[in-house]
């Protein structure tokens, strides 16, 4: 006879038993009690304070395979709280053997609890050795049920649940994966130090999020307080950088292992640089910084954040009516009709940011030419922006038009006879009545637009880039304002229908939104002054302005040991010196274009009068006239300098 117990073999009578099978089931899957990965897992929910109804599942107890069909279910029924009293019942799988008939079977049973005041007791459950078959029942407990009071408390789950091999399987693959992931992490990391990229940013972009792009490789980080972020990259090649203010991007390519930097700024810069080693006024001028790529005097240059804020309005007492249709004054934006006529509703160019200007020497012939619209630079001039203080204004006011005076004020007003035959004191004097921010033209302003007037046509023949202006040597003075209104901002529309009035010199300009700015008449300009030995002198703060230069900042004479008086051919240059004249051996034609004079000891007017011709333009620029000058030919400029209220 066998000394073995061949279950699954044929012993010529039935052999196989429950217990050979919970035996095999043990041997795999362990001894232990609990419910298998398949069905509803005997998942319970409440369904009153009284009954709790139990799900379908699968379970091994002692390798017993116990189960309740798929889509079943078993309603399990408590006997009731008891108010003021705890108790927690059982939810228990019962195992049990009749001890007669040998017959096994296995039920969903609820052991009651003992009610105590202060306490869950939890009850007893049978602990039988079911699996070497040494006792009849067994329990194995699913969940905790507690009562408070009468009220059936959250189920708490007892049980395991082994999961198959199939789950087992995809959760070691996840688990290889995470591995494999964290390793590649720390090898690009392990890379990333040898390859570092340092991002400078500036305030306006601090708290915001910069991303660096290679591929399908993303790194974000956001800029704090201290304005620099460093990326610790894994790969070399072009990574993008991503400008979240300007919607623009920047590329460094990462040739070699090392550290890396970029400046990445959330202001603008435009820049131009004028090569005087050359002649021809368009070749000398090339585009530098944020404006390189552009074309000259495009339409994507006036749609920069600086030139964006160079806006037309009508102002009164220093508050904005409206804006102005750019292509023709007559009407708003809105397309409504405009009241340009009327005393008080100034028409003026908006400037409608605080930008600044640098005018430098980069050698000795090259002069660098930069507007910013960051507020405070301390390498920008921001001299157009300072009325009480220095760059003490956040916007600033232009007249559009020469100024009229009536009741001893002036204002910029279509339609008029400019006013004239006064003393650059009288204007001033006349300027200011209009009230606590008004202004005569300053110097300040007029090297701003001299500046913005380079960057947008990239030449310095002003003449012949925008229009020769009412200079036509036969007339005997000038015109009314508001000839330009119908003109466009850069008299593009009149270009467009009568080009003959850009050439004829009998018809204005309009120039970045500001009529005549060269040819009609002369316009007096405050803050700037030559000093007894040709020294360029000047006063930053409006407040402080007076006729004589006295108290002006001096800023040498640039080498000039004599009078000058011809077209200029080379500026002093500097940004508080600005575009006046060094020499003057140019012409109509080469260089600035412009005539220019410095003599001792004068005053300044600019941009040409009626019968200048050639010798006006946006360079024109005389000091060469007393304190006393009082002409015919000379007007003034209104201004308003807007300080933003605390």
């Amino acid at each position: 006879m066998s000394n073995l117990h061949l279950v699954t073999g044929y012993a010529g009578v039935e052999h196989v038993t429950s217990n050979d099978h919970g035996s095999l089931n043990a041997a795999i899957m362990g001894n232990g009690e609990f419910v298998l990965e398949r069905g509803n897992q005997f998942a319970a929910s409440i369904q009153s304070n009284n009954k709790v109804r139990v799900l379908d599942g699968d379970m091994l107890m002692q390798g017993r395979h116990i189960r309740l069909k798929e889509n079943t279910y078993v309603d399990l029924n408590f006997d009731n709280g008891t108010q003021g009293y705890k108790r927690l019942d059982l939810i228990v799988v019962r195992y049990s053997k009749s001890s007669t008939t040998d017959v096994e079977e296995a039920n969903l049973v609820v052991i009651k609890g003992t009610p105590s005041e202060t306490s869950y007791n939890v009850p007893d459950k049978i602990t039988g050795d079911i699996l070497n078959e040494s006792a009849l029942e067994n329990d194995t407990v699913l969940y905790r049920v507690k009562f408070d009071g009468l009220n059936i408390q959250p189920l708490e789950k007892v049980f395991e649940t082994i999961t198959t091999l199939e789950t087992l399987e995809e959760d070691i693959q996840d688990t290889i994966d995470e591995m494999v992931e964290d390793a590649e992490e720390r090898v690009s990391e392990a890379i990333g130090q040898l390859c570092t990229l340092t991002i400078t940013t500036d305030e306006r972009l601090i708290g915001l999020s910069i991303t660096c792009t290679n591929g399908e490789d993303t790194f974000t980080k956001t800029v704090p307080d201290t304005k620099k972020v460093v990326f610790n990259l894994p790969s070399l090649g072009t990574w993008t950088v991503n400008n979240p203010v300007k919607q623009q991007t920047k590329s460094v390519v990462m040739q070699y292992y090392g550290e890396y930097n970029l400046e990445l700024s959330g202001y603008t810069k435009l820049s131009a640089i004028i090569d005087f080693s050359k002649s021809n006024p368009d070749s000398m001028v090339t585009y530098a910084d944020e404006l390189e790529g552009f074309t000259k005097k495009s339409d994507a240059i006036l749609s920069t954040p600086i030139f964006a804020a160079l806006k037309n309005c009508v102002l009164n007492n220093g508050e904005v009516v409206k804006y102005l249709n750019k292509s023709n004054f007559s009407k708003y934006e809105d397309d409504t009709s405009s009241d340009i006529t009327t005393l008080g509703n100034d028409v003026m160019l908006e400037i409608g940011k605080r930008l600044g200007y640098l005018i430098e020497w980069i050698d000795s012939n090259k002069l660098k030419v930069s507007v910013t619209d960051k507020p405070n630079d301390a390498a920008y001039k921001y001299d157009a922006f300072s009325l009480d203080s220095y760059n003490d204004c956040d916007k600033i006011y232009i007249g559009v038009y020469k100024g009229y005076a009536s009741g001893n004020k002036v204002y910029s007003s279509s339609g008029k006879a400019p006013t004239v035959s006064q003393t650059i004191t009288t204007f001033r004097s006349w300027c200011r009545a209009r009230g606590d921010g008004y202004q005569q033209r300053t110097w300040g302003s007029v090297k701003l637009m001299q500046c913005l007037y380079i960057l947008y046509t990239g030449n310095l023949n002003s003449q012949s880039a925008i229009g020769y202006g009412y200079v036509n040597s036969s007339h005997n003075a000038g015109v009314n304002t508001g000839g330009t209104n119908a003109y466009g901002f850069n008299s593009e529309v009149i270009k467009g229908t009568n080009p003959s009035y850009m050439t004829d010199q009998n018809h204005q300009v309009k120039c970045l939104g500001i009529e005549d700015f060269w040819g009609n008449y002369w316009e007096f300009v405050d803050g700037l002054h030559s000093g007894a030995n040709r020294q360029i002198l000047t006063c930053d703060i409006a407040a402080n302005f007076n006729t004589s230069g006295s108290g002006y900042e001096d800023n040498g004479n640039g080498g000039v040991s004599a009078d000058l008086g011809n077209y200029m051919s080379m500026v002093q240059g500097g940004s508080n010196a600005g575009f006046t004249p060094k020499t003057v051996s140019g012409s109509e034609t080469t260089y600035l274009c412009d005539y220019a004079y410095l003599r001792v000891s004068c005053l300044a007017i600019f941009g040409g009068a009626w019968n200048n011709t050639g010798g006006a333009g946006a360079f024109r620029l005389d000091l060469s006239y007393a304190d006393s000058l009082s002409g015919a030919g000379v007007a003034c400029r209104l201004m308003f300098m807007h300080k933003e209220t605390a």
